[in-house]
């Protein structure tokens, strides 16, 4: 019985995870720079993918140094317009995300959709020039598995650890 709850126990601890904070430069991070952070996160697909950045957080692109945060919004409440890059379209200044070599994905300042692919998360600056930006936002990274009907599994832990630990009150004694 000890040997089943602490079964159950790492299943659930190594079901899903949070990251800690990744700090995606403007410069070295952009979409057409050395290349996007690679964090190191690996999302299958069918889970959850949560990204979410501070919107006070900002970072700055282009010659007159536009100031905007992950949504690419100055603190103005102001845009710069759009980029297509690769038959994608996306606002300047905004951050992007990419599973493996898949196609980019607005990530903004909140994002939290099922992964519809599998491979490492990279994030980045969305911007045609990346030697005059500057500045970084700092993103946190969660990942959940979700079972095939949908529910996230940390909804069900509560219920899994609550009759793991309950099934030995309930047995009778030889």
């Amino acid at each position: 019985m000890k040997k089943f709850i602490l079964s159950a126990l790492l299943l659930v601890g190594l079901s899903f995870g949070a990251y800690a904070g990744y700090p995606v430069s403007a410069y070295i991070n952009c979409s057409t720079g050395p290349g996007l952070l690679n964090t190191g996160v690996y999302v299958n697909s069918g889970d959850l993918l949560t990204i979410s950045n501070d919107i006070t957080d900002t970072w700055t692109f282009g010659p007159y140094n536009k100031e905007v945060n992950a949504d690419g919004v100055n603190p103005f409440g102001l845009t710069f317009g759009s980029l297509t890059q690769n038959g994608q379209t996306f606002g300047y200044g905004t951050m992007v995300g990419r599973i493996g070599n898949n196609p980019y994905f607005l990530v903004g300042t909140s994002f939290n959709q099922v992964a519809n692919k599998s491979g490492n998360l990279f994030l980045g600056c969305w911007d045609d020039n990346y030697s005059d930006n500057s500045g970084w936002i700092t993103a946190s990274v969660s990942t959940t598995y979700t079972f095939p009907f949908g529910a996230p599994l940390p909804a069900a832990a509560p219920a899994l650890m609550l009759g793991s630990i309950a099934v030995p009150f309930f047995r009778k004694k030889k």
